[in-house]
């Protein structure tokens, strides 16, 4: 067995199981598609390319970690201009929570984004518009503060006022949760708009959901801007390798007498298998074997442990299957090129271009279309409660 050269301080060497525990999870170590997608979120911020950002990955790629390291850039980019205006905001952020019936409860959104920008009387705001008339008497209206007009208004002048760099909604795959697909569109437009009239460009990171969630409109392909958060991928010789090197950087990190060199041991498949090339599970992976070697009060970390403590390959494989498919649906078909070609009528079409579009972009292009309400077949009652019983009188 070969083991990796240790490079954790030597105090943790005498720490108690749980420091060591809260130094390792304390370990940042960015890696190539986390900087990379850090780098070209900040570019298009500066080049005001897009008021709305999509930032996408499969589940356990860092995106929490990416939205917390961009907010210590923002604040590190605003700190001279906050001297001349500490009233603003450098920038916002939320998590948006899986709502529970079938629509988001856009005035708790409202309420919660205004909360991260430091506003205060968020449940007291007034509508004057619909209190007082436009020679600024009293209509005699009764004004409701939380009714949605009020809480969007408020919303955006609260961004207004504060003029964030930037504000992310975090989980924002969650605002596809919602009962039929006209409703869907409605959100996306809904954050849109938000977006426009408030100039401040928002960021929406979630996971391959949410890339569905944009394709369906053809207002926000134009208007924004998608950003690709992926894992390392063990069949791409090159993203192999980075990973090796991620996964040898951490483990080092580890404060243990002895960690095994994955890649001497034949073990580096296994890793990036028992963690679908995402580094967040990857931690957090880590993270658990560690803990379980402490509490057996062992110093080697052993493959027996890592077994132990892994995702179950079941779950592996469902994980692996749909980073895949969120791959597939950003990269896009293999020839589009020549689709394009073919439905502009500059190349000749082939026999089955309909089937292959109808494939591909159908799934898609149908939730843009209303649906419809009533009975669908004529000459069939629709569903209903018929009366039963005899009358008493």
């Amino acid at each position: 067995m070969t083991y990796l050269k240790s490079e954790f301080p030597e105090k943790m060497r005498y720490a108690s199981p749980d420091e060591k525990k809260e130094y390792f999870k304390s370990v940042v170590k960015p890696h190539q598609f986390f900087q990379d997608a850090v780098k070209e979120i900040m570019s298009v911020l500066k080049s005001g390319r897009a008021n709305l950002i999509f930032v996408c990955g499969p589940p356990g790629v860092g995106k929490e970690a990416l939205a917390y390291r961009l907010i210590e850039i923002i604040y590190e980019l605003m700190l001279p201009e906050l001297k001349n205006d500490p009233g603003r905001i450098p920038v916002g952020m939320i998590s948006l929570r899986a709502p529970g019936s079938s629509r988001p409860t856009w005035p708790m959104i409202h309420r919660k984004a205004m909360l991260a920008m430091n506003e205060p009387l968020v449940d007291k705001k007034v509508d004057y518009k619909g209190i007082f008339d436009g020679k600024g008497l009293a209509t005699g209206k009764r004004n409701r503060s939380n009714t949605l007009p009020v809480l969007l208004d408020a919303h955006i002048e609260t961004l207004k006022q504060r003029k964030p760099y930037a504000f992310i909604f975090n989980e924002a795959q969650h605002l596809t949760l919602v009962a039929n697909a006209q409703r869907l569109v409605h959100n996306l437009e809904y954050v849109k708009t938000i977006a426009d009239e408030s100039k401040v460009p928002h960021i929406l990171i979630g996971t391959y959901t949410l890339y569905e969630f944009k394709i369906r409109s053809g207002q926000i392909i134009r208007r924004s801007k998608n950003i690709h958060f992926p894992r390392y991928r063990a069949d791409v010789p090159e993203e192999l390798e980075i990973f090796k090197k991620i996964l040898v950087t951490l483990l080092r990190q580890l404060p243990l007498e002895k960690v095994p060199d994955p890649a001497a041991n034949g073990m580096l498949e296994f890793f990036i298998a028992r963690c679908v090339g995402c580094v967040g599970i990857l931690r957090d992976w880590l993270v658990d074997a560690l803990s379980k070697t402490l509490e057996l009060g062992l110093t080697e970390l052993t493959y027996e442990i890592l077994e132990m403590t892994a995702l179950p390959e079941s779950e592996c494989l469902l994980l692996t299957m749909g980073a895949m498919k969120g791959e597939q649906l950003i990269a896009g078909p293999k020839n589009a090129h020549s689709l394009l070609w073919q439905v502009l009528g500059f190349e000749e079409a082939d026999s089955d271009l309909k089937v292959i579009l109808d494939q591909y972009f159908s799934p898609y292009f149908k939730l843009n279309k209303p649906e419809k309400k009533g009975n669908r077949r004529p000459g069939v009652r629709n569903p209903t409660r018929d009366p039963v019983g005899v009358p008493l009188c």
